[in-house]
């Protein structure tokens, strides 16, 4: 069952429809780690490997590009999916970095989840001490990929 009023078929992406906690990833060893909970495929180094700031765009095309482990059909992860791989019982950064590589401590990750109010910005993950924002000045911007 979802987590918000309605049916048990929800198919809305912004909604999480798995249990948490969630701490079950698995390194494929094909530069994928696979959570088991949320059935996700991520990227299992971020896209700061290769570069350290990238706009929205710049994101989106870099996951419709990414050609890893195989797979082609990545793509910018939701807001809920990013803060699946938060882990608040840490910080600097809030994410297993024994599974997940080259993540920004001291930058953002961009969601294709947008803002209400600004339908052409989006939210942004910071796993340096694990929360969200709404807005990221300049600094480091960076994507990690899901299928």
């Amino acid at each position: 069952m979802c987590e918000r009023y309605g049916t048990a078929a929800c198919l809305d992406p912004n909604w999480a429809e798995w249990p948490v906690p969630n701490n079950t990833y698995v390194n494929n060893a094909d530069g994928t780690v696979t959570d088991n909970t949320s059935k996700l495929m991520w990227e299992q180094s971020s896209s700061y490997e290769t570069t350290t700031q990238m706009s929205y765009s710049d994101s989106v095309s870099y996951c419709e590009n990414l050609r890893t482990g195989g797979y082609s059909d990545w793509r910018v992860p939701t807001m809920i999916e990013l803060v699946s791989l938060m882990n608040f019982g840490t910080y600097l950064p809030a994410i297993d970095i024994s599974k997940f590589t080259n993540t920004l401590t001291e930058g953002h990750y961009w969601s294709s989840t947008p803002l209400a109010q600004s339908p052409t910005d989006h939210w942004l993950a910071n796993f340096g001490y694990g929360g969200t924002v709404l807005y990221a000045p300049g600094g480091q911007l960076a994507v990690r990929c899901v299928r």
